[in-house]
């Protein structure tokens, strides 16, 4: 079941499966975004200054 695992979700299940712990599968994936609005552009849309932080599926990658 980990071998399945590790080829669905890359490096971080792989690590995981090697050391012998489970993943603990979030509902969702998730994204922390950082809205840098320190220079903001006029007219600019809403959304143009965002920028994309990390994603992750599993408790252990938000915490590591």
């Amino acid at each position: 079941m980990a071998e399945a695992a590790t080829e669905e979700t890359g490096t971080a299940v792989t690590e995981a499966a090697a050391e012998g712990k489970q993943e603990q599968r979030l509902e969702r994936q998730w994204t922390f975004w950082l809205d840098n609005q320190s220079k903001p552009k006029q007219g600019a849309a809403w959304g143009s200054s965002l920028r994309k932080v990390y994603t992750f599926d599993t408790i252990q990658e938000f915490w590591w």
